[in-house]
């Protein structure tokens, strides 16, 4: 007897299973052709659902071989540019041999995919696979750096969540969000809306699922200046992912916790919980965010040989994929510290990719202005470094970011008093003087204000505004 056939919806079922295989082996050419053979048979059928699941594998992949990214993909133009003649050629770093490159991951394509099953859910009216269309655009966007569309469509989404009940589901829109509002300068929306997040896991409980994932709401109270608290979800975050035993989890949440030390200048603490969260990195994008991260302690803590290597393998490793998924808030020690380890060339062209990246959205403008007048600085124009830190001032103040805003004075103080403006000068410092001291008044632990106040960063701003104006800058 001859054996029957598949059924359609076995074949469909096998395509399926075989895609998720090969993506957990990081196939993804393969993960793509099985997913493709998926959507083929699934059109075949007449079977829209299970269109709409292939559709939404292919977002999440987001490959397309028959394209030439770096000609068809805007987001991709210039890729050669980042990885030839640049600091990062230059680099050699053991640490990152032979980690595995992902192929062609393709915003357009991503985006392509999922609008495509955005629209056939629309066209079934079946709000929770609209709801989770729009989810999924969101984070693409977010992916792809795309903050600006971020906002409409996790707003979508949480309405259609909510509207079913699916409070689980309305909780992760909310922590998108709320990422999405940080990065584009509104971070009192992206607190409240890490409350609202909060409030809606409240409800459900208080599992550790739901505590491993406040990254939105820890993101946003270290940019209102909210460190205490920021610290302490962060902490329950760690311990929350530890228990599900979930590295991906784990590794944002050790993230967020090394942030957070990283703002209280524990940066002992935050080294370690960032040497940890480098233990969990499952994709090559991460790596360059690890590396930034270390660069920026280093930085901080006045290493600037430890910062200048770790400035040198992050850019290494940025220009080895295509797509970034980070946070690149803190680019500017990079910048500093290609400079300071001799590599001018490197940081402005790191500048320039900079500015690429930030485009309009209003939090990266900060970083980009900062990193100009570093490049500036270090070329000897003072004139220029003054007028970009001046509008880093002007959109810091706008914004309301306290942990720049006594950064950025420090560096206007030290800039007028070299050139002679003693009473300017002395005013920018004390109004730095002044943010850090509301800074540390709003930290209810003891030990964890006089660890910030004795913090040597501190301590120098507050040293140049009692010594009007003669102390050293941060």
């Amino acid at each position: 007897m001859r054996p029957q056939p598949f059924a359609p919806s076995e074949r469909i079922g096998l395509y399926e299973r075989l895609g998720r295989a090969y993506g957990l082996a990081r196939d993804l050419g393969r993960s793509r052709e099985a997913y493709e053979g998926m959507l083929a048979e699934t059109r075949e059928a007449g079977d829209r659902e299970e269109e709409w699941k292939a559709l939404m594998h292919l977002a999440v992949l987001g490959t397309d071989h028959s394209v030439r990214p770096e000609e068809d993909d805007e987001l991709f133009r210039g890729l050669r540019r980042k990885t030839d003649g640049s600091a990062e050629g230059r680099a050699q770093t053991h640490e990152d041999d032979g980690a595995p490159a992902v192929p062609g991951w393709a915003p357009s394509c991503a985006l392509g995919r999922a609008g495509e099953a955005l629209s056939l859910a629309q066209g079934l009216d079946r709000d929770d696979l609209v709801a989770n269309g729009h989810f999924l655009l969101a984070l693409l966007e977010a992916w792809a750096g795309r903050w600006e569309g971020v906002a409409g469509r996790t707003a979508e989404a949480c309405s259609l969540f909510a509207a079913m009940g699916d409070r689980a589901m309305e909780a992760e829109a909310l922590t998108l969000a709320a990422w999405g509002e940080v990065m584009l300068g509104r971070p009192r929306e992206a607190l409240r809306l890490g409350r609202e997040r909060l409030a809606a896991t409240r409800e459900l409980g208080d599992q550790d699922i739901h505590r491993a994932d406040s990254h939105g709401l820890v993101l946003a109270l270290l940019e209102v200046g909210e460190y205490g608290e920021a610290l302490s979800l962060a902490r329950g975050a760690v311990e929350a992912a530890r228990s599900l035993g979930s590295p991906p989890r784990l590794f944002i949440s050790l993230m967020m916790l090394g942030d957070a030390e990283r703002a209280l200048f524990r940066l002992d603490r935050a080294r370690a919980a960032y040497r940890e969260m480098a233990g969990y990195v499952i994709l090559p994008q991460y790596r360059a965010l690890v590396h930034s991260k270390l660069c920026a302690l280093g930085a901080l803590d006045g290493d600037w040989g430890e910062a200048h290597a770790r400035a040198l393998r992050a850019v290494k490793a940025r220009g080895e994929v295509l797509l970034q998924l980070s946070e690149p808030l803190h680019r500017h020690h990079e910048i500093e510290a290609l400079l300071r380890g001799g590599d001018g060339d490197g940081a402005i062209e790191e500048a320039r990719r900079l500015d690429e990246d930030a485009g309009g959205v209003r939090r990266l403008r900060v970083v980009h202005l900062r990193s100009l007048a570093a490049v500036a600085r270090w070329a000897g124009d003072a004139e220029t470094a003054f007028g970009h830190l001046r509008g880093a001032e002007e959109l810091v103040e706008e914004i309301g970011l306290p942990g720049e805003s006594w950064q950025v004075r420090a560096a206007l103080g030290g800039l007028l008093r070299e050139r002679g403006e003693r009473a300017a000068a002395d005013r920018a410092f004390r109004r730095a003087a002044e943010t850090l001291r509301a800074l540390a008044e709003g930290l209810e632990d003891p030990g964890l204000r006089e660890g910030f106040v004795s913090a040597a960063p501190v301590r120098r701003v507050l040293a140049a505004r009692d010594l009007g104006g003669e102390g050293a800058t941060p």
